[in-house]
């Protein structure tokens, strides 16, 4: 604890980077998820609108669902490992949606901040045309690129929210 009061706030800690890492991976993983779903589900919006939108729905939460289901079978598996400990029920636990809810706005909280932090560094060329911003926008959220200034920055301010969460008082009662 001592070592961790002489670390500026600003710093965050090797587990908030770990964390804003992973779920970068994470992010880059529901990219190719979405690139091959989105094709199927414009298509689908022709026919069947409902459905669709159940499908993009479902495409928006899949994050928080798969860090849910991540975080639950983490916990089972260091709670096998640990023979004191006692094993956690089948279904996750309100810790494990809460990291999965957390992950999930992390995620898309980051990206939003990250690109309007891209287009401080590079603003588009000034242009009536709104599809020339969207252009730009779009070739700051893509990832062609693993490092690059935009991983840079996603990774950073991940791991600045990772590291705001893991400081903040615990004022909540933590279940089980």
């Amino acid at each position: 604890m001592d070592r961790e009061m002489k670390r500026p706030w600003f710093v965050p800690s090797p587990i908030a980077f770990l964390n804003g890492v992973l779920l970068y991976t994470l992010l880059a993983l529901f990219g190719m998820l979405a690139a091959a779903v989105l094709p199927l589900l414009i298509e689908l919006l022709r026919t069947a609108p409902r459905l669709a939108a159940c499908g993009f729905l479902g495409l928006a939460v899949s994050p928080a669902i798969a860090v849910t289901l991540l975080h639950h079978s983490g916990h089972r598996a260091l709670d096998r490992a640990d023979s004191a400990a006692r094993l956690r029920r089948l279904l996750p636990s309100v810790q494990s949606w809460w990291a999965g809810a957390h992950a999930w706005l992390v995620l898309y909280g980051t990206s939003v901040l990250t690109s309007l932090v891209m287009l401080v560094l590079f603003p588009p060329e000034p242009e009536p045309d709104v599809a020339a911003f969207l252009s730009e926008m779009r070739s700051f959220v893509g990832f062609a690129n693993v490092m690059s200034l935009h991983t840079i920055v996603w990774v950073a301010i991940a791991s600045q929210l990772f590291e705001l969460e893991r400081r903040a008082p615990r004022d909540r009662a933590i279940e089980e």
